[in-house]
C-alpha cells in the first residue's frame, strides 16, 4: 500500500503545481494584453508587468494626473487584483532650454522638449521645413515648459530653413537667433518675422543674422551688416 500510495501522491502534488504554473502564465499574459489595449490610446506612456494577478503599471507619466489616471484604468480592468504604481515623471527643467543647430552635416535639436507629441512634432516641422537634410534628436523629455514652448519652439525650427548655418535657441521663453541667411530674400524673410510678435509670447533676446555677401558688380558694392540686436 504504501509502495503504491506515496509515489501517487507525489504525481498528484507535481501536476497540481504544473497546472498552477501554467494557468498562472496564461492568466498573467491575458491581463497583460487586456491591459496594455486599454492603456494604449490614451496613455501609450505605460506598460505593465504581471505577477499573477498582480500588476505593476511602469513608465514616464507627462504628469500626475495622468500617472493616476493609467494606475485606476489598469485597476478596472477584470481580473487585476492590485495595482504598484511604478510610474514615473520626467524631471522638472528650470530654465527650460531648446536649442536647434544647422551645420553642415545637417540639424541637430538639442534641450528640453515636453512629453506627449511636442518631439514628433518639431521633427515634423524640421523635414517640412527642410526636406532631404539630416535631423538628429538629441532632445529630453522634462517638464517646466511654458504653454507657449510648442509654438515658439516650431517657429525657431522653420527659422532654420532661411540660414545656409546658423541656430536658434529658447530659454523658458527667450528667444535667440544668430547665423547667415540663406540669400537676400531669406534674408528679409527672416528679419521680418523677428520683428513681429513672436508665436507663443515669445520674446526675441538678441538677433545675430549676417545678411549674404552683394553680388559682384552690385550697385551698393558694401558688405552687408548683422541685424542690430
Amino acid at each position: 500500500m504504501k509502495n503504491w500510495f506515496w509515489p501517487g501522491v507525489t504525481t498528484t502534488a507535481l501536476l497540481t503545481v504544473l497546472a498552477a504554473w501554467f494557468g498562472s502564465g496564461v492568466v498573467e499574459k491575458d491581463l497583460a494584453s487586456r491591459t496594455s489595449a486599454v492603456l494604449a490610446g490614451a496613455y501609450p506612456w505605460a506598460s505593465v508587468d504581471l505577477d499573477g494577478r498582480d500588476l505593476t503599471l511602469k513608465g514616464v507619466a507627462p504628469d500626475e494626473r495622468a500617472q493616476a489616471e493609467a494606475a485606476s484604468l489598469a485597476a478596472a480592468v477584470p481580473g487585476v487584483r492590485s495595482v504598484d504604481n511604478a510610474a514615473v515623471l520626467p524631471p522638472v527643467a528650470d530654465p527650460f532650454v531648446f536649442q536647434a543647430i544647422k551645420a553642415d552635416d545637417g540639424v541637430t535639436l538639442t534641450g528640453n522638449v515636453p512629453p506627449g507629441p511636442a518631439r514628433s512634432d518639431l521633427l515634423a516641422v524640421a523635414e517640412r521645413a527642410m526636406p532631404g537634410i539630416r535631423v538628429t534628436d538629441n532632445m529630453t523629455i522634462a517638464r517646466g515648459a511654458a504653454p507657449g514652448f510648442p509654438a515658439l519652439a516650431g517657429f525657431a525650427v522653420s527659422q532654420l530653413a532661411d540660414l545656409s548655418l546658423g541656430e536658434v535657441s529658447i530659454s523658458d521663453l527667450d528667444y535667440t537667433i544668430k547665423g547667415s541667411a540663406a540669400g537676400p530674400d531669406a534674408y528679409e524673410v527672416l528679419v521680418t518675422a523677428i520683428a513681429g510678435v513672436l508665436p507663443g509670447e515669445g520674446k526675441l533676446v538678441s538677433a545675430r543674422i549676417v545678411p549674404p555677401a552683394p553680388a559682384p558688380g552690385a550697385d551698393d558694392g558694401q558688405p552687408g551688416e548683422e541685424t542690430p540686436e
